[in-house]
């Protein structure tokens, strides 16, 4: 689910990632999925959709989310 989000909406608006829909781990997966990796994938998306909400609520007003995690990420270093 980790790669699916990131290769499909990584440099999407903050705005966009926000309304991510929940029930995408069931149109990708189907509804035959336990109980546990359902709220697995599921609890995935939900982060997604509240790290851009407080991102937009932080003052940024819809930047693409990550611009500052990808300069932190260089500067790291190994």
């Amino acid at each position: 689910m980790a790669v699916i989000l990131d290769e499909t909406l990584s440099g999407e608006s903050a705005s966009s990632l926000a309304r991510v829909p929940g029930e995408l781990v069931y149109r990708i997966f189907g509804k035959d999925l336990s109980m546990g990796k359902s709220m697995g994938l599921m609890g995935m998306v939900s982060m997604v959709q509240s790290c851009a909400k407080r991102y937009l609520a932080s003052g940024h007003a819809d930047r693409l989310l990550g611009e500052n995690s990808a300069a932190g990420a260089a500067s790291a270093g190994p």
